[in-house]
């Protein structure tokens, strides 16, 4: 193998995708390691190197974290692709205080029966069962369930709290008839919509208890659930950090690209490290040393911000990750494998992702003929496949 072929695979898995690289090189002109010996390469010495770097700096993170009395953690889960279809669920859980990553698991949908509804449910129990063997409190629900002795308070996210009550709210239209009923069509946050009521207006009476629009407001402020859970919501901690973390994922493991489940899983843990590295940067300054800053403007609130600019990331890290793979690969003594390998606990091994077994392709083929659905060049040729 060409040297230049193992480095560019190599930091293309390190830094994005293959295919967004691959087509840039195509347009070049340029020459590109050929697609299956890219997934060999990587295979073959970059999944453990980018796991053994991960536990690494994941220990130091712990360690810092045991000076501690007291831990918050966030935790979030996300979907690799939009509904049902989704092959793979991570969940990412970072400590409030410093921001820093403390763990990060990926399930594949085989590993739940297929069923991709509990995915992010296998994905906590998983890791509380492994932050919890450090020895430090982490949360869980403090009345029922598997950690319920362990004296951990749990609490929701307040912001998905005010956005479902509001919804609800909004449904109803109480956003706006809450200020009508009492003759106010003009509050500080928005106003009526219908046209300027008569003189005679102010003489409507006041909303009656026991009217459709009372037992309507009323199932909404004491409905069960809802206050079930309003204690959660009390310490008012929000998930904005992980959800930040979670679009930073899509430059190393962007949505509908196929990934097998240990290169997903490598994915992952690259921009967990990217993020753990970076996530403590302090402002840009401009050559007079004053801070920089950049305005965006909020389509929902229809108002500008500004926010301050931060120093460019330097990767500094990256160095260490290359030479263990490019170690791994002298240290190998043999060359590059011609079939990627499956690893023990692989969820490949239990099976495919489809519950039934695919027919051959001449048959598929055949049959899509025979509906008319495919239209070749050639249909007495292709007919004979």
């Amino acid at each position: 193998m060409q040297g230049g072929d193992f480095m560019l695979s190599m930091n293309i898995l390190l830094s994005g995708n293959y295919r967004k690289v691959a087509l840039l090189f195509k347009f070049m002109n340029m020459g590109m390691v050929a697609e299956g010996t890219h997934f060999r390469l990587q295979d073959a010495y970059c999944i453990e190197p980018v796991q053994e770097y991960w536990e690494k700096t994941r220990a130091e993170v712990l360690e810092r974290l045991h000076e501690k009395d007291n831990v918050v953690v966030l935790g979030d889960g996300r979907m690799d692709s939009p509904g049902h279809c989704a092959q793979f669920c991570t969940y990412t859980t970072l400590e409030q205080d410093s921001r820093d990553i403390v763990y990060i698991v990926s399930v594949d949908k085989r590993e739940t029966s297929r069923n991709s509804v509990i995915m992010e449910r296998e994905c906590f129990t998983r890791t509380m069962d492994v932050l919890l063997l450090t020895g430090k409190k982490f949360l869980s629900h403090p009345e029922r369930g598997k950690y319920k002795d362990w004296g951990i308070q749990h609490s929701l996210d307040i912001w998905h709290a005010a956005k479902s009550l509001s919804k609800r709210l909004f449904r109803l239209t109480w956003v706006g008839v809450l200020h009508h009923v009492r003759n106010e069509h003009v509050w500080a946050t928005g106003c009526c919509e219908h046209e300027p009521l008569d003189g005679d207006s102010g003489d409507k009476p006041w909303i009656v208890q026991g009217s459709a629009c009372y037992k309507a407001l009323t199932a909404i402020v004491l409905e069960k659930r809802f206050l079930n859970l309003v204690k959660k919501f009390l310490n008012f901690r929000t998930t904005s950090d992980l959800e930040s973390f979670q679009n930073h994922v899509l430059m190393y493991a962007a949505k509908r690209m196929g990934y097998t489940p240990f290169v997903y899983k490598t994915q992952t843990l690259l921009a967990a490290i990217d993020y753990n590295k970076h996530n403590q940067r302090q402002a840009a300054r401009n050559r007079e040393g004053h801070k920089m800053y950049k305005r965006s403007y909020n389509k929902k609130t229809k108002n500008w911000t500004v926010g301050t600019i931060k120093e460019i990331k330097k990767y500094s890290y990256i160095w260490e990750i290359q030479t263990a793979i490019l170690s791994r690969r002298i240290a190998s003594g043999t060359g590059l494998p011609r079939t990627v390998t499956m690893r023990a606990g692989d969820p490949r091994r239990l099976g495919l992702l489809a519950p039934v077994q695919p027919p051959p392709t001449s048959e598929l083929v055949r049959v899509q003929l025979a509906r008319g659905n495919m239209f070749p060049e050639n249909p007495q040729e292709d007919a004979t496949i």
